[in-house]
C-alpha cells in the first residue's frame, strides 16, 4: 500500500484471481488511463453503466394475507469514478465518484394501496416507509470526493469516501457488484460513506523478512450516510423539537491491522476495530429522547488463493464480526438496551478463475427471539452485502417493511411501538444461517452463466416485533406463523 515494490522484471507480482480483483469494481488491468507526455499527470476516466431488470412472483407480506405483486421492475445507475494522479512520483490522487439516475427506473406510485403505503407512508404517522430496495431515483449523488497522498512514511487520505472491509457484511462501499466474475446477486446498494481522515503505513517496512508485509491504518469519521444515519437528509427536514438534535450526527474512530504480502497482495488476513457514538434526529415516536447509540465492533477477515496446478486454483475468503454496546433508540418499558450481536460470512471455490468455478457462499447472522426485552442480539448484514435474489432482498425485506407500517398504527397494535424504523431489514441478511452453492461458466470474458440454490433457516425463532407483540410475546413471524 505504501512501499513501492521492485519492478516486475525483478520480482513477478501475481495478479489476484478474478473473483477477488473485481470486488472493488473493474480489474486494474482493464482501467483506461491517459498520461501526459512528461509523465506527471495521469487521468483515469472511470465510467460504469448498470441496469437490472427483474420479476418477482406475488407473495404474502402480512398476517392479513396481503401480497406484494409488483411484477417486473427495472433499476440501474450511471457512475463516473474519475481519478486525477499528479506529480513526478505519481503519488497524489484526486478521486471523485458520482452517480446519476441511481435507483428505480419507473414510477414510485403503486396501484396497490398496501405497497404504496410502504413506499409513500402516511405523513400523519411516524412510519418512515423503508422498502428493501430504492423505489425512487436519485438524479445526482456525490458519493466520493477525496485526496490521497503517498509519502515515504505512509498514505494519507482526507475527504468524503466509501469503504469496504472483507466480505462487506459490516462495511461495504457500494461499488463491488459491477463486474462479471464476482458471482454476487442483486444490487450493491448505496454503500457506507464517511467524511474521513486516515493514515496507513507499513510500520516495519525497513526491517527484513516478513515484517514489511504488515499494514496498519488509523482514522476518524463523521458518518455521511449508512443504513442507520443520513446526515444531509436529516438536516434538510427542518427545525427539530426543542432540545433535540436537528441532524443525525455519528462519529467513529477505527484501527486496521493487516498482514498482506508485498509480492502477493491478493492474499491477506487482518482485523478492523471501530468505535462509534451517534445521536440522531428525533424520530417523533413514543419517547422524545431516544436518540443515542454507542457501540464497538471487532472484525477479522481474510482472503487467499492457492494454484494447485495450471488452470486449477483454490480460493477462499471469510469475515467474522462481533458488536457490543448500548442504545436507547428502541427504549421501552424495560429502559435502554444493551447490544451484543455477531455474524460471519465465507466463500470457498475451486476452478479456473477465468473460465469456471464451483463452490459455495455461507453465512450466519444472529437473531433476537424476544424483541420486548432490553437486549438487542440480532446482527444485520450491510445492505450492500446481498445474498440471493428473492428470500432476503424481496420476501423478508417487504414483509419487515410492512411490519413497520402496521407497528406504527395504534389502532392495530393498541399503542404505537417505539423504534419501529428499525424493524425493516432493507433486504439485508439477519437472523439467518445460509449456504449458497454456486457454479459459474464463462463463455467469454463478458458472457457467463452462474447460479445455484440458496438454502437458509432462521438462526433463532423468527420473532417479528409487531406480530409477536400482538401474540402476547410468543415468537411470531411477520405473516402470523410460529417463529
Amino acid at each position: 500500500m505504501v512501499t513501492t515494490p521492485p519492478p516486475d522484471h525483478v520480482i513477478h507480482i501475481p495478479s489476484p484471481p478474478r473473483i477477488f480483483e473485481t470486488l472493488q469494481g473493474f480489474r486494474p488491468s482493464e482501467v483506461a488511463r491517459h498520461e501526459s507526455a512528461d509523465g506527471t499527470v495521469t487521468f483515469i476516466p472511470g465510467l460504469q453503466f448498470r441496469n437490472q431488470v427483474g420479476y418477482v412472483e406475488p407473495f404474502t407480506i402480512d398476517r392479513f394475507g396481503n401480497q406484494y405483486q409488483e411484477g417486473a421492475f427495472a433499476s440501474g445507475r450511471v457512475r463516473i469514478n474519475p481519478v486525477l494522479r499528479l506529480g513526478k512520483a505519481q503519488n497524489f490522487d484526486v478521486v471523485l465518484n458520482v452517480d446519476f439516475a441511481n435507483g428505480r427506473w419507473g414510477s414510485s406510485t403503486f396501484e396497490d394501496p398496501i405497497i404504496n403505503g410502504i413506499v409513500n407512508p402516511d405523513p400523519a404517522t411516524v412510519a418512515q416507509g423503508i422498502p428493501p430496495r430504492p423505489m425512487r431515483m436519485m438524479g445526482f449523488d456525490l458519493r466520493e470526493f477525496y485526496v490521497q497522498w503517498n509519502t515515504k512514511i505512509g498514505q494519507f487520505r482526507a475527504g468524503q469516501m466509501a469503504f469496504t472491509w472483507g466480505e462487506g457484511i459490516l462495511a461495504s462501499s457500494g461499488n463491488w457488484a459491477d463486474r462479471f466474475g464476482d458471482m454476487r446477486f442483486g444490487s450493491d446498494g448505496l454503500g457506507k460513506i464517511y467524511e474521513r481522515f486516515m493514515f496507513a503505513t507499513r510500520p516495519f517496512q525497513r526491517l527484513g523478512g516478513i515484517a514489511p508485509n504488515f499494514l496498519m491504518a488509523v482514522g476518524g469519521d463523521l458518518v455521511y450516510r449508512d443504513d442507520r444515519v443520513d446526515l444531509m437528509r436529516s438536516c434538510e427536514q427542518g427545525a427539530a423539537p426543542a432540545g433535540q438534535p436537528r441532524c443525525d450526527i455519528a462519529g467513529q474512530a477505527f484501527l486496521v491491522l493487516r498482514y498482506q504480502p508485498l509480492y502477493n497482495p491478493g492474499n491477506w488476513i487482518g482485523g478492523y476495530a471501530v468505535y462509534r457514538k451517534q445521536r440522531t434526529r428525533d424520530d417523533g415516536d413514543v419517547y422524545p429522547d431516544d436518540n443515542d447509540l454507542e457501540v464497538g465492533a471487532g472484525d477479522i477477515a481474510g482472503q487467499g488463493s492457492l494454484e494447485l496446478r495450471r488452470g486449477l486454483t483454490l480460493l477462499g475468503s471469510f469475515e467474522a464480526v462481533l458488536i457490543g454496546g448500548r442504545t436507547n433508540n428502541v427504549y421501552n418499558e424495560n429502559g435502554p438496551h444493551t447490544i451484543l450481536e455477531g455474524g460471519g460470512a465465507m466463500r470457498g471455490y475451486i476452478g479456473d478463475p477465468e473460465v469456471w468455478l464451483a463452490g459455495f457462499d455461507a453465512g450466519y447472522a444472529s437473531g433476537d427471539s424476544n424483541p420486548a426485552d432490553n437486549r438487542i442480539t440480532n446482527f444485520t448484514f450491510d445492505t450492500s452485502a446481498q445474498v440471493g435474489l428473492v428470500l432476503f432482498p424481496a420476501v423478508r425485506g417487504w414483509r419487515s417493511a410492512r411490519s413497520e407500517i402496521l407497528a406504527t398504527d395504534g389502532e392495530l397494535a393498541g399503542v404505537a411501538a417505539n423504534g419501529t424504523q428499525f424493524i425493516p431489514t432493507r433486504g439485508a441478511v439477519t437472523n439467518a444461517v445460509y449456504v449458497h452453492p454456486k457454479a459459474r461458466w464463462a463463455f467469454a470474458e463478458r458472457l457467463e452463466i452462474w447460479g445455484g440454490p440458496l438454502i437458509a433457516m432462521a438462526a433463532s425463532p423468527d420473532a417479528d416485533p409487531y406480530t409477536t407483540r400482538l401474540n402476547g410475546g410468543d415468537p411470531t413471524n411477520s405473516v402470523g406463523g410460529s417463529g
